[in-house]
Protein backbone atom coordinates (compact mmCIF):
# COMPACT_ATOMS: atom_id res chain seq x y z
CA UNK A 1 0.00 0.00 0.00
CA UNK A 2 2.86 2.17 1.15
CA UNK A 3 4.70 1.68 -2.53
CA UNK A 4 1.35 2.68 -4.25
CA UNK A 5 0.91 5.86 -2.40
CA UNK A 6 4.68 6.72 -3.43
CA UNK A 7 4.21 6.07 -7.29
CA UNK A 8 0.68 8.04 -7.32
CA UNK A 9 2.66 10.65 -5.14
CA UNK A 10 5.44 10.33 -8.39
CA UNK A 11 3.35 10.26 -11.17
CA UNK A 12 1.13 13.43 -9.93
CA UNK A 13 4.83 15.40 -9.16
CA UNK A 14 5.80 14.52 -12.56
CA UNK A 15 2.94 15.63 -14.22
CA UNK A 16 2.78 19.15 -12.38
CA UNK A 17 6.13 19.47 -13.57
CA UNK A 18 5.13 18.92 -17.37
CA UNK A 19 2.39 20.92 -17.13
CA UNK A 20 3.90 23.98 -15.61
CA UNK A 21 6.68 24.08 -18.03
CA UNK A 22 3.78 23.91 -21.02
CA UNK A 23 1.86 26.83 -19.13
CA UNK A 24 4.89 29.10 -19.03
CA UNK A 25 5.68 28.15 -22.68
CA UNK A 26 2.48 28.92 -23.98
CA UNK A 27 1.19 31.61 -21.31
CA UNK A 28 4.45 33.92 -20.55
CA UNK A 29 6.08 34.36 -24.16
CA UNK A 30 6.95 38.48 -24.12
CA UNK A 31 9.13 40.41 -26.21
CA UNK A 32 9.97 43.96 -24.99
CA UNK A 33 11.03 46.28 -28.28
CA UNK A 34 11.41 49.48 -29.74
CA UNK A 35 9.53 49.68 -32.65
CA UNK A 36 7.82 51.58 -35.58
CA UNK A 37 4.53 51.45 -36.59
CA UNK A 38 4.05 51.20 -40.21
CA UNK A 39 0.67 50.03 -40.90
CA UNK A 40 -2.66 50.09 -39.16
CA UNK A 41 -5.52 47.86 -40.25
CA UNK A 42 -8.96 46.78 -38.39
CA UNK A 43 -8.09 46.28 -34.49
CA UNK A 44 -4.36 45.10 -35.71
CA UNK A 45 -1.05 47.20 -36.08
CA UNK A 46 1.61 46.45 -38.27
CA UNK A 47 4.94 47.07 -36.16
CA UNK A 48 8.45 46.86 -37.86
CA UNK A 49 11.48 45.97 -35.38
CA UNK A 50 15.03 47.59 -36.00
CA UNK A 51 15.85 44.11 -37.15
CA UNK A 52 14.36 44.77 -40.44
CA UNK A 53 11.31 41.61 -39.39
CA UNK A 54 7.65 43.05 -39.71
CA UNK A 55 4.68 41.96 -36.99
CA UNK A 56 0.91 42.32 -37.27
CA UNK A 57 -0.38 42.88 -33.31
CA UNK A 58 -3.64 42.66 -32.25
CA UNK A 59 -4.61 45.51 -30.25
CA UNK A 60 -7.36 47.33 -28.05
CA UNK A 61 -9.93 49.88 -29.91
CA UNK A 62 -8.87 52.32 -27.43
CA UNK A 63 -5.16 52.36 -28.42
CA UNK A 64 -5.75 51.90 -31.81
CA UNK A 65 -6.69 55.70 -32.95
CA UNK A 66 -3.74 57.12 -30.60
CA UNK A 67 -1.09 55.25 -32.23
CA UNK A 68 0.27 57.31 -35.38
CA UNK A 69 2.07 55.48 -38.25
CA UNK A 70 5.68 56.44 -38.37
CA UNK A 71 6.43 56.91 -34.49
CA UNK A 72 8.72 55.28 -32.66
CA UNK A 73 7.39 53.49 -29.63
CA UNK A 74 8.84 50.55 -26.56
CA UNK A 75 6.00 47.80 -26.83
CA UNK A 76 5.60 44.68 -24.86
CA UNK A 77 3.85 42.29 -26.99
CA UNK A 78 2.91 38.67 -26.16
CA UNK A 79 3.02 35.99 -28.36
CA UNK A 80 2.81 32.13 -28.01
CA UNK A 81 1.56 29.08 -29.71
CA UNK A 82 -2.20 29.15 -28.70
CA UNK A 83 -2.82 33.23 -29.32
CA UNK A 84 -1.90 35.45 -31.73
CA UNK A 85 0.47 38.53 -30.85
CA UNK A 86 -1.52 40.54 -28.78
CA UNK A 87 -0.02 44.54 -27.43
CA UNK A 88 0.31 44.52 -23.73
CA UNK A 89 2.10 47.75 -23.05
CA UNK A 90 2.82 50.45 -25.34
CA UNK A 91 5.33 53.97 -24.66
CA UNK A 92 5.97 56.73 -27.13
CA UNK A 93 9.47 56.91 -27.34
CA UNK A 94 9.92 61.19 -28.03
CA UNK A 95 13.51 61.89 -29.71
Amino acid sequence: MKWMMRRIFIGVLVFAIVYTLFYYNFVFSRTVAVVSIIGKNDKTITVKFHDGHELNVKTLSIVYPLVEIGENYAVSIYRNKLRDPFLHRINVIKE
